[in-house]
């Protein structure tokens, strides 16, 4: 179903207002008011399918190539290598696409990824007609280089250096930022805590206007534990982005026999989502994920992810 939402003016060419086209598709699929008060939104819809399953809680998750998206920090207890690649369905025309890896020796450790969205069949018009006069496409694409290493054998610290690029029917715009992570291991039934905040720096305007980064400030607890034959995992992010109120991730894993892993999770705050859930498959090194993630009124979203360790 092609979405229409620009606004045109016509004097002698077509000129739209691009920023307004990407505000009005992102916020009203990611934000619990009306107005959007910063661009790279598809950063808010995570990276792979297992962390999206336990409710986008994966601030001091710590596992997996797709990790320091989350938390640069999480480089630096990874052992051994890990790739990711995730493929995203969420509305009609709009999809992601997920590709991480990370590689430690438990001390210090280093990622690369990169985060991919295309928002397909979009209308422009220049005049109010039944018709539109043609289509065309919005993208966003982030790419990331992380590193972290061991400060004390219970403080892990991460930085993220990131590109930003967007576009939108002929206009485009990009820039450069970063993330700042840490994770602590305490003595206190093996929880772990961890903090990051993510997005820091600016990028150029798109056409007239500008596009702020979406400065974001997470913390959280993950503690694992057994019971009823299997490994739990319980994790909980509180989420506090710029000019927005704080959000609360929350999520859970059980893992029968390192074979199946079962997933929920629940974000609050949101008028658009709030459960999700999902299912994992291991054999040896290999993993796939599927999540689930209703979106009231705007349909569901589909997320797959392969992931490969060694």
């Amino acid at each position: 179903m092609p979405v229409s939402l620009c606004r045109c003016k016509f004097s002698g060419e077509m000129r739209i207002t691009m920023r307004k086209i990407w505000t009005g598709i992102i916020a009203s699929l990611l934000t619990a008011g009306c107005l959007f008060a910063s661009g790279f939104a598809t950063l808010k819809m995570g990276s792979d399918a297992r962390s999206a399953g336990m409710g986008m809680a994966a601030t001091a998750m710590g596992a997996g190539g797709a990790a320091p998206f989350w938390n640069p920090a999480s480089a630096g207890i990874i052992q051994g290598q890990d790739v990711v690649l995730s493929l995203h369905r969420w509305m009609d025309d709009i999809q992601s696409e997920f590709l991480g890896y990370a590689a430690g020796n438990g001390k210090h450790g280093a990622g690369l990824y990169v985060l991919f969205t295309e928002v397909g069949n979009l209308e422009y018009r220049t005049v109010p007609s039944n018709e539109p006069l043609g289509y065309f496409s919005a993208h966003e694409m982030v790419v990331g280089a992380t590193y972290a290493r061991k400060i004390t054998p219970n403080l892990t610290l991460g930085l993220a250096v990131k590109g930003y690029y967007e576009k939108i029917f002929t206009d485009d715009t990009w820039g450069l930022g970063g993330d700042l992570g840490f994770l602590y291991e305490t003595s206190i039934y093996d929880i772990r805590v961890g903090g990051v905040v993510q997005n820091i720096g600016q990028t150029g305007r798109l056409e007239h206007d500008s596009v702020p980064l979406p400065l974001t400030g997470k913390l959280g607890v993950i503690k694992p534990f057994s019971m009823t034959g299997g490994e739990w995992l319980a994790t909980m992010d509180l989420v506090r982005e710029k000019d927005f109120p704080t959000h609360i991730h929350a999520g859970a894993e059980y893992c029968w026999h390192a074979l199946i892993a079962l997933r929920a999770g629940f974000q609050s705050g949101y008028d658009t989502r709030d459960i999700t859930g999902g299912i994992g498959i291991i054999h040896h090194q290999f993993r796939f994920d599927y999540n689930y993630m209703p979106m009231s009124v705007l349909g569901d979203s589909h997320r797959l992810s392969l992931g490969i360790s060694w």
